[in-house]
């Protein structure tokens, strides 16, 4: 077998992949009836995720490991990509619209937890999918916290929650000591949980715009805590500790 036919193989799977999960989306995103700038959203953001996917994936081969774990990571991508079309009408939604945002949310909420499991099960952790689940992270607590501000229910600096990371990355190309890798952390898994389930709870209609704000401040404060631990850490490291993991956010 040539080296280009043993590559077009992961490619196709991972293509098909990422092809199969964008059908599902359009075909939900048609069912809802989204604006043009909606529709448009989503799939910019759909065909950005996979572009980056496929680039960062094939450098140092991991398309030829685009096992179950990252097609079920792939699939809360989509789903983050469609909540970020629904962001772009959340102004003019309707109740029924709002119940279905906050399903895909906790949908994409639970395959957080079974993509790991099944990577440890399978075999199948790797760098590139350590990776692939923190942007994608990051990506739907981001697009979470614009779905709470457009909702009403919280001013715009819940957004400062999403941008967070982003911000410490930027940060980070200034002051390269902040780029080091830190130790594996349950607290940082466990604040990073606890985002996602404190923004769809303030998306939940029945829940009134005092206790969303409430909420949503405790989130805020909980990751800037995290953070800051984390900050502390990189800047004055303990004697002799063994830095072995790769992010901030999980």
């Amino acid at each position: 077998m040539t080296d280009s036919t043993a590559l077009s193989r992961p490619l196709d799977h991972a293509g098909c992949t990422l092809l199969a999960t964008g059908g599902l989306v359009a075909a939900l995103m048609w069912w809802t009836n989204p604006s043009l700038a909606a529709s448009f959203t989503a799939a910019g953001a759909y065909f950005a995720a996979a572009m980056m996917v496929l680039a960062i994936g094939a450098r140092g081969g991991a398309l030829r490991r685009f096992g179950h774990a990252n097609r079920i990571t792939w699939l809360r991508t989509a789903l983050a990509a469609m909540l970020a079309g629904f962001a772009i009408d959340a102004s003019t939604a309707n109740a029924a619209i709002w119940w279905g945002v906050i399903s895909a949310a906790c949908i994409a909420l639970a395959l957080d937890g079974l993509d790991g499991f099944v990577a440890r099960r399978r075999n199948e952790c790797t760098a590139f999918g350590a990776r692939f689940d923190m942007e994608t992270d990051a990506a739907l607590i981001l697009v979470l916290t614009v779905l709470v501000w457009q909702s009403g229910k919280t001013g715009s600096w819940v957004l400062i929650i999403g941008a967070m990371r982003y911000v410490f990355i930027a940060v980070g190309h200034v002051y390269p000591i902040l780029t080091s890798p830190l130790p594996p952390s349950i607290r940082r898994k466990l604040v990073c949980v606890g985002q996602v389930v404190g923004l769809v709870l303030c998306l939940l209609p029945i829940i009134p715009t005092e206790i969303a704000s409430f909420m949503a401040s405790l989130a805020l404060a909980a990751l800037t805590l995290s953070f800051a631990k984390d900050v502390m850490t990189l800047i004055r490291p303990e004697p002799n500790e063994h830095l072995t993991g790769r992010t901030l956010y999980k």
